[in-house]
């Protein structure tokens, strides 16, 4: 367990550029869908 709310930890990873933030339990299909999408997606 941490210190840090859901909300908290959301906010600090879209400040670092997050580009997208999967909860717990997650869905593999989606996980899977991300990884395809950022795997072709231009540098």
């Amino acid at each position: 367990m941490t210190g840090y709310s859901v909300d908290e930890l959301v906010h600090k990873a879209l400040e670092e550029k997050a580009s997208e933030i999967i909860y717990k339990p997650f869905e593999i299909d989606k996980v899977l869908s991300l990884i395809s999408f950022y795997d072709k997606a231009p540098v």
